[in-house]
């Protein structure tokens, strides 16, 4: 696997094994959030999660039984690990190596742009749209082997002593949410989750 591929992994794995969040252990779900709000260039990935408690929680104050159970805004508002973040950001998870990683990933593809062309870029919308769409996907690509490693390794039934499914999604679950999610989990493992998302967002 590559530098920054195993990178990814390392920090999602660690993160999941040495991390202290409340009730984690109760966890029924998990949830892998790709940032890509500063651009493709520093993508930022979040590892959310939810429990029993902040399910019952969630629909007491008013939410729908399976909206609070599926969409990750609605979960334990602490998340587990982060990967990419500046020490403004958050100096205990801060991730300095994840951009320099992430640089030569993307140089290796044609894909980095130093800051003057992405300023440049940013004068034309539509080579700045194409770039972006272009580095965007093959990012996605890599999140879903990484995120599919962490099934194949062991590390969430190592951490949970169970199998529980990991969602990978941007902000919205998209038609790419779901077949992302599909791909990364064990066949079975998410057939609720699919159920939902197709009278939710399919439409969308």
């Amino acid at each position: 696997m590559e530098p920054f591929a195993e990178h990814l992994y390392r920090r999602l794995a660690e993160g999941l094994l040495v991390s202290e969040c409340p009730r984690l252990e109760e966890a029924y779900v998990l949830s892998l959030y790709v940032d890509f709000d500063d651009g493709p260039q520093r993508m930022k990935l979040w590892l959310y999660y939810n429990t029993p408690w902040q399910l019952r929680r969630a629909i007491s104050q008013g939410e729908q039984p399976d909206e609070a159970r599926w969409y990750f805004a609605l979960w334990e508002p602490e998340f587990i690990t982060a990967v990419g973040l500046s020490e403004q950001e958050c100096d205990r998870m801060a991730d300095t190596e994840s951009h320099r990683l992430l640089a030569r990933w993307l140089a290796r593809r044609g894909l980095y742009r130093a800051p003057e062309e992405l300023d440049a870029l940013l004068a034309d919308p539509g080579r700045y749209d194409a770039w972006e769409s272009a580095a965007r996907q093959s990012l996605l690509d890599l999140v879903i082997r990484v995120a599919r490693r962490l099934h194949h390794t062991g590390i969430i039934l190592c951490r949970f002593g169970r199998t529980i499914p990991l969602l990978v999604h941007q902000w919205e679950y998209d038609q790419w949410c779901l077949e992302a999610t599909r791909k990364v989990n064990p066949p079975g493992l998410i057939t609720e989750f699919e159920r939902w998302w197709w009278l939710e967002w399919s439409c969308g």
